[in-house]
C-alpha cells in the first residue's frame, strides 16, 4: 500500500474507533439510566407502602381518596370508604407477642386484599386500621362489601407459627351520597361508624 492508502486506512480506523466508543458510552448511559430508574421505583414504593403489609401507607390512600373525591365533585361518580380495625388487637400482641401481631396484620390485609375488587384501594391508615376506597357502589353495596370482609376475617382462625388464633375485625362505612364537604370528612364519618360498631360488641359492620 502507497502512503495514500494508509492514509485512507488510517481515517477509517478513527472514525471507526470513534464509532465504537460513542458506542460504549451510550451503552453505559442506558445502563445508568436503568439503574436509576430501579433505584426510583424502589423509593416510590417505599414512600407510598407500608413496610410491613406492602399496602398503601396514609399519605398514599389519602391521595387516592382525594382523587375520587376530586372525580366526585365533578359529578363523575359517589364513592364510599370502609374503616377497619381488628377486634382486642393489643391482647393479641401482649398474649403472642408482637410477632405474632405483625403475622396477624399481614394475614389480615391479605384476606381484606383478597376481597377487594381491583377498583377498590386498600391502605394501612394507621396501626391496626386499615381503610377501603369503594369506588361506585350504593351505599347498600358499600355495606354488603364491608360485610363480606368482615366474615372473611373470622371465617376462619389465623395460623400464626402453627397456632391458630381467633380474629375478628369491626367495620365502618360511609358513602358519599349527593355531596359532602371533603374526603375528610367522609373518613370521619367511617370512624364514627366504626365506633358504633366497637360500642354494639365488635365483630359487625355500620354504616
Amino acid at each position: 500500500y502507497g502512503d495514500t492508502h494508509q492514509f485512507a486506512f488510517r481515517q477509517i480506523a478513527s472514525q471507526v474507533a470513534s464509532v465504537i466508543e460513542k458506542s460504549r458510552l451510550y451503552g453505559q448511559l442506558i445502563e445508568h439510566n436503568r439503574t436509576l430508574s430501579k433505584k426510583n421505583r424502589r423509593l416510590h414504593v417505599a414512600a407510598t407502602h407500608d413496610a410491613l403489609t406492602g399496602i398503601l401507607n396514609r399519605r398514599a390512600i389519602e391521595a387516592a381518596l382525594e382523587r375520587v373525591f376530586v372525580q366526585h365533585r365533578e359529578g363523575a361518580h359517589t364513592f364510599g370508604v370502609i374503616m377497619a380495625d381488628i377486634d382486642h388487637f393489643k391482647t393479641i400482641n401482649d398474649t403472642h407477642g408482637h410477632a405474632a401481631g405483625d403475622l396477624v396484620l399481614k394475614e389480615f390485609v391479605r384476606r381484606l386484599a383478597a376481597g377487594t375488587r381491583r377498583t377498590d384501594t386498600l391502605g394501612r391508615y394507621g396501626g391496626e386500621e386499615f381503610l377501603i376506597v369503594v369506588e361506585e357502589p350504593t351505599a347498600e353495596q358499600l355495606l354488603a362489601a364491608a360485610e363480606r370482609l368482615r366474615s372473611s376475617v373470622s371465617a376462619a382462625p389465623f395460623d400464626v407459627g402453627g397456632k391458630g388464633i381467633a380474629v375478628t375485625a369491626s367495620f365502618g362505612a360511609a358513602h358519599s351520597g349527593s355531596a359532602i364537604p371533603s374526603w375528610a370528612e367522609l373518613v370521619r364519618q367511617a370512624d364514627s361508624a366504626l365506633y358504633r360498631a366497637k360500642e354494639a360488641g365488635r365483630d359487625r359492620c355500620v354504616l
